[in-house]
């Protein structure tokens, strides 16, 4: 998305939200400029803050530029160089049809892309029909897509809305309400500004909106993170993250072993993902619990001795496993991969690298027993110098939340499928230093 004819200013002041008096460089001139935003943006609009102004198409309007973009301090947090933010309040919108128009939709091939769709009690703003799935290509998928500009940045870290908005509340009921009778939806932050990836709401200024897409992501709602490469005169959609619940994963997981994907492959898919995913440095601690978790740990010490690393396996219980999980340990037994059960006196500071294999994307509430010494014996390595890896999940995160009293500090967290909402709510940041995530197949319903 590009602007036509763009000049420069410094900020002055602005009288009301409509408009701002810029000192334009090239002239020295103090002009009234229309403002393309009516939020609040008093973290942006200081004073002698260099500003972009796009040239009005209308000769005959009142006020010949439109303020566009600004640039902000300290981008990102104090040791932060300056950034310019995009402001424009009608930007985000015509972005995000680009980006659909152009291919960028995450989940598949739209085959209709309709703007400003009337459900319920509102207009969404936009309605798609996209091809079926694999196992059910004749179907029409019914996708609805609500679009929040993030321009509030602290500390690194983007907040929607920068003021209270109970039409923002509006809208994600409507969306909760909509995937409840079956129609796909998504809310489409697009950051529009540099250096942010994730938008968390920002509760501190309007409370209900935290209520709100707490049901929303509840209800099914989809979360996309859509950065931006930000210049005065132009924006562009570099990147974007999806966030589902750990209703919607597992839900989608039993789906595509039901209809695509047998569960054994599955598993060994997530397992190589993570194995490919690490640089490894030897020996190798695979710590693993009792669920499917640890069944791609095991697949990833059969990698291992395959490639001819070392490494051990450290069992919550040796007694208990998953189906699944229980056919990948007895090969790594049947291969001679040693073994042990996890105790008190459990020492893992001789190896390079940890793998957190110990609790999953469905564990809820507090660690308890033998797991929680296990998460401080692998955060105590990690302080001392161990390269911590933990598959899907930091172990005692919650998946959804992203809250834990005990959990492990990960150097690397390998998401499986789509990044959860626990993977950017919550303790995440506190919790992973890094994160990706692998496709590894899962038809997401």
């Amino acid at each position: 998305m590009k602007y036509g004819e763009t000049v420069f200013g410094e900020f002055i002041e602005r009288p009301n939200r409509f408009i701002a008096k810029v000192r334009l460089r090239n002239t020295g001139e103090i002009e009234t400029v229309h403002v393309k935003n009516t939020g609040r943006c008093r973290e942006l609009l200081i004073l002698g803050a260099e500003v972009a102004l796009a040239k009005a198409d209308n000769p005959d309007r009142k006020t010949a530029y439109d303020l566009i973009a600004v640039v902000k301090a300290n981008l990102g947090g104090a040791d932060c160089g300056p950034g310019w933010v995009n402001i424009d309040s009608q930007a985000p919108n015509r972005l995000v049809r680009e980006w659909l128009e152009g291919g960028g939709f995450p989940d598949g091939r739209l085959t209709e892309i309709k703007p400003e769709y009337s459900f319920g009690n509102s207009r969404i703003d936009f309605y798609c029909e996209a091809e079926g799935r694999r196992d059910n290509p004749s179907e029409t998928r019914k996708i609805l897509i609500e679009v929040k500009g993030c321009t509030l940045e602290i500390d690194g870290q983007g907040y929607f809305p920068d003021a209270p908005s109970q039409r923002a509340v509006k809208h994600l009921r409507e969306l909760a309400k909509a995937a409840s009778e079956g129609y796909e939806c998504y809310i489409a932050y697009t950051i529009t500004m540099p250096g942010i990836s994730s938008v968390k709401p920002n509760v501190a200024t309007h409370p209900q909106y935290g209520e709100a897409i707490r049901e929303a992501m509840d209800a099914g709602v989809r979360i996309l993170f859509l950065e931006c490469e930000t210049k005065p005169d132009r924006l562009c959609i570099s990147r974007c993250t999806k966030l589902i619940s750990v209703e919607t994963m597992r839900r989608s997981d039993a789906y595509t072993i039901a209809n695509i994907t047998p569960s054994k492959e599955l598993m060994f898919r997530a397992g190589r993902s993570i194995f490919e995913a690490v640089c490894w440095r030897t020996p190798v601690a695979i710590a693993a619990g009792k669920g499917n978790n640890a069944g791609d740990g095991y697949v990833v010490a059969k990698l291992l001795r395959d490639s001819g690393v070392d490494c051990r396996i450290f069992l919550l219980d040796e007694s208990r496993f998953s189906e699944d999980g229980g056919h990948y340990f007895e090969i790594c037994r049947r291969e001679g991969i040693p073994y042990e059960e996890f105790t008190e006196e459990t020492d893992l500071s001789e190896y390079g690298t940890i793998l957190d294999c110990l609790l999953g994307t469905g564990f809820t509430g507090d660690v308890r027993g033998m797991a929680g010494s296990a998460i401080r014996e692998i955060n105590r390595c990690g302080s001392l110098g161990a390269y911590v890896v933990s598959a899907d999940i930091n172990s005692g995160l919650n998946g959804d939340t992203g809250e834990g009293s005990t959990f492990v500090r990960s150097d690397l967290t390998v998401s499986i499928g789509d990044f959860k909402y626990g993977h950017f709510t919550g303790k995440a940041d506190e919790a992973m230093k890094a994160r990706i995530n692998c496709d590894i197949g899962i038809e997401i319903i």
